[in-house]
Order: C-alpha cells, then structure tokens, then sequence
C-alpha cells in the first residue's frame, strides 16, 4: 500500500506532499494543476520511467538543477519502505536510506499499470511506442528482463556511436557485438511468450467489451534464428560495411515490430479510430490481468483515460480496475459515478 508521497522541484511542484493512503484517491482541478504529474511521479517509482517522455530530463521543474522524490508505502510482510529517487544530472536510487546500485532491485516494488489519454498511439504510431508498452510491461514483471534490456540498449548505443564515427576496425566493435547477441537470446524469448500471454487475454477482454473485435490478435515479427548467438554476430559481420555506411546497426530486437490486427487486418491501416482506442484500453487491461495473477496486489493510474467509452464499456472498465489494491484518477471534473462514493478527493488549485 502507498501512504505518501513528496515531491521537491518535480515538473512544476516547488515543495508538495500528497496522501495516497486511500483505496481510490482522485486528484482532480484544471488543466496545469499537476494532477498528471503525481500520476507520472508514482508511475517512476514503480518503472523508472516516464509514461509522458522519453526523456527524463525533463521531470526536474525548469530552472533548477534537478528533482527529488520520496514514496512511503507498505511491502509484502508489513515492511514499511520509503523509496527515493533523486537526480541532479545523475540518477541516484534509495531504499530506506540506503543507495541501491542496480535500477533492477529498486524498480518493481510494486506494480502500476497506467490508462492514459494516449493509448491509442499504441495502434497508430510507429513500432517504438509498441515496444516500448511490451519493454515497460516485462521490466516490471521480469527482473531478469529489465537487466537484459538496460544491457542490450547500453551496448547497442556504443555500437551506433562507433559506426557513426565511421570507425571501420572491427575490433573495436567487437566487446559490444557480444553483449548485443548474448541479450538478444534473453529478449527475444520473453518477448514472444509476453506476446502471446497478452493476446489471448486482450481477445478475451474484447469478447465481453467489443465483440466484433473478438478476433484481436497481436503478432510478432522478428527473425527468431537471431536468438543464436554465432547467427547474430555472423550477421553483424556480414552486415558491417552496410552498417557503417548508415551509420546506425540495423539488426535486434530494436527493430522488431508489433502488429495490432482484427481477424486479420492491421487495426493501424483499416481500424476507426474508436476501435483503436477500444483495442489500446483492452492491452492494458490484459496487462493489469497478468499482473494480478503473477503478483496478486497492483496499483491501478487513470489519467482521464475512460470518460470517452460508452456506458457498457466504462461500467466494464471500472469493474476490472476496481480489482486494484489502490486506484489514483485524475480527472478535470469530479467525475459522477457510484464507484467514486467514499473516494479521497483531492483538489488542486493553480500553480
């Protein structure tokens, strides 16, 4: 259970403290208020990651050097932690006062799925948003995962500044070109059993919600024999000259796409824009299932995500969340439903 949160120079909030002691808070007040920031930070602590950039830079309130971050909440076995996240140009991670080396053993203390007014881009945008909701989703649920991927992304950016420098020996590559194939065979795997795992639970979401899209389906298309370490530097080596011309390494899980299809056709090309949206919501339903049934407790964020559904699919909607151990809205208005009676309405005013 989450009990509070502090936020010091963190996006627009100068000093502020937040009780999150309740089972559904909502963080209401005008657009500019914040009320996403508090979602985003709370949503760091359980990924250290941003559901808003790529770019976490951009948490620190601008004019100031960077941000510091604070989280009390009860673990399994009624351990009450305090987390802390601070960066000033580094990162530093903090388990009860004490720094915590690996990014691994401090993210996941406890698991968050987001709904947020974006989702559909999860259907409509290129293939990096679909990885990156397949990267956030297995960092979160699979340490060894998380590991894997930091190293892979590690070497593949010292890869690409050695082909972007033109460097043409070889040798030079050849640390990196190892680390890239040895996690390759750990990402790949995963990926796939997530795959599956997350579509079978997002067609059968869609059966009670949409059952026109009962034919959902999300496929994978990667080259599996890259899962072969000597496959994998075979083909950086065949590929070094085309390579270094391009300046960037065009092989790896960094290439892999994710097609988001309805009985066959890619939703992306021939589905409207209400099925996408439909479609986004139910993966991240999927999601939150496979973290119940992995983890048993979850924390539940709703970023105004559900307000443009249909009464069914809302009423739905609000019935699966409502399975979270915590649920945090944020929502301009307080919305009318009989699930927020007894909720802890909390109002911001203009910052």
């Amino acid at each position: 259970m989450l009990s509070e949160l502090r936020l010091h120079h963190f996006r627009n909030f100068e000093t502020a403290e937040f009780d999150l002691s309740a089972v559904v808070s909502v963080f209401t007040g005008k657009n500019g208020t914040g009320k996403s920031s508090i979602l985003e930070a709370i949503y760091l602590f359980s990924t250290l990651r941003s559901f808003r950039t790529f770019t976490l830079s951009e948490l620190k309130k601008i004019g100031t050097p960077g941000y510091t971050a604070e989280l009390d909440l009860s673990v399994r076995g009624g351990w009450d932690t305090t987390l802390r996240i601070t960066d000033m140009e580094v990162r530093s991670l903090f388990m009860d006062g004490k720094q915590i080396r690996k990014a691994s053993q401090f993210a996941g203390c406890f698991k968050t799925v987001a709904f947020l007014p974006d989702d559909s881009d999860l259907i409509t945008e290129g293939p990096a948003y679909r990885r990156r909701f397949l990267d956030r989703f297995l960092c979160m649920t699979d340490p060894v995962y998380y590991s894997s991927i930091q190293q892979y992304q590690t070497a593949l950016k010292h890869y690409n500044t050695l082909l972007k420098k033109n460097i043409s020996d070889k040798l030079s590559y050849t640390a990196y070109a190892s680390i890239l194939a040895d996690e390759a065979a750990v990402i790949l795997p995963k990926r796939e059993a997530a795959i599956r795992s997350l579509s079978e639970k997002t067609a059968g979401i869609l059966q009670e919600m949409r059952p026109e899209l009962a034919g959902f389906q999300m496929d994978y298309h990667f080259d599996p024999k890259l899962m072969d370490k000597d496959f994998f530097l075979a083909k950086l080596e065949s590929n070094f000259e085309r390579n270094r011309l391009r300046g960037t390494l065009n092989i790896g899980p960094h290439h892999d796409e994710l097609d988001i299809a309805v009985s066959g056709k890619v939703l992306r090309n021939y589905g409207s824009r209400g099925q996408c949206r439909i479609s986004a919501l139910s993966m991240k339903l999927a999601e939150l299932e496979l973290i119940s049934e992995q983890f048993g407790s979850f924390t539940v964020l709703v970023d105004d995500a559900f307000s443009d559904l249909d009464i069914p699919a809302k009423k739905a909607f609000l019935r699966r969340v409502s399975k979270a151990e915590q649920i945090y809205y944020a929502f301009t208005e307080l919305p009318v439903e009989k699930e927020f009676d007894g909720a802890n309405i909390i109002t911001l005013g203009e910052e």
